[in-house]
């Protein structure tokens, strides 16, 4: 069973280094390179809910479940650019759309 550490503040844990992390959503990070892993420090006197909705938050700000989805299966590089092509597509149809309504 793992302990676990209460201090006074929140501080993610330095030690939680691991090779196969899933990199942050605004910057590309190749799987050999070592990147820091979401973690938290739980507050004395602080529910386990608190905790886990500050986890929560750290996850979703790390993009570590978008990335996740993303690796759910292989993309084949021509359904990748079949994919990026189509998201082109809309963007442009909904900035056309909402000149429209300006």
């Amino acid at each position: 069973m793992a302990s676990i550490q209460t201090t006074g503040k929140y501080t993610p844990q330095a030690s939680l280094k691991f090779k196969y992390a899933v990199p942050r959503a605004d910057r590309q990070v190749s799987l050999t390179q070592e990147v820091e892993m979401p973690g938290i420090r739980v507050r004395q006197g602080e529910t386990v809910e608190q905790a886990w909705r500050y986890f929560k938050k750290q996850i979703e700000a790390a993009g570590v479940l978008n990335e996740i989805k993303r690796r759910q299966y292989y993309d084949k590089p021509s359904i990748r650019l079949k994919k990026k092509r189509i998201a082109a597509q809309k963007r442009a149809r909904r900035r056309q759309l909402s000149k429209g309504f300006s």
